[in-house]
Formats: C-alpha cells, structure tokens, sequence
C-alpha cells in the first residue's frame, strides 16, 4: 500500500485482497489463541489486519490452512475472511482479472 501510495495509485477498496495461507495462517488468530498458541501476550498482527482493512484490503484466509494449522473459524480475527482454499481464490482472482504478485 505504501508503494502504491507513493506511486499517487489509490486503489478502491476490495481491488487489493491478501491471502493467507500455509505456515503463515497463525497470523490470523484472534488474541488469546494467538498467544496461548505462540507463547507471546497479544498477536501482533491484528493491528496490521485491521490497518490494511481500513485501507480497503480484502484479507482472507485459507480454510484448508486453517485445518492443517488446527485453527477454528471462531478462533480467526474478525474482519478475515475466510475461504475455501487459497487456490481457488487465487484461480478465481486471475480469471476475473486481478494479478498475481507473489512473495
């Protein structure tokens, strides 16, 4: 968002999703399971979550990856979406026309 931003491109909101997938799902937890489960006090993730949702960023999260990572629908952040699997988002992304940048 910062580069785009940079750049003066304001994209609407919606037309930047993030998905989270992988060894990455924990990030999404909520608060108290995020640290019980990291041994930390809070998950300090959510306030980026919500930083980029107030940007306009659809933040969704892979339900495959939640049951490979043992988290619950209850246990994810409000506000992340969550969805099928990050393949079909992503498939379904780029036939719509949306790109692909990887990490």
């Amino acid at each position: 968002m910062n580069l785009l931003g940079a750049e003066k491109v304001r994209p609407a909101a919606g037309d930047i999703v993030v998905i989270i997938h992988g060894l990455a799902t924990p990030l999404v937890l909520r608060g108290a399971p995020y640290a019980a489960r990291m041994n930390v006090a809070a998950n300090p993730n959510v306030a980026l979550i919500v930083d980029l949702q107030n940007a306009g960023v659809s933040v969704r999260v892979c339900s495959q990856a939640m049951v490979g990572n043992k988290i619950r629908p209850d246990q994810v952040t409000s506000g992340a979406a969550i969805n099928d699997s990050a393949l079909t988002t992503l498939a379904s992304l780029q036939l719509r026309g949306f790109a692909l940048t990887p990490d």
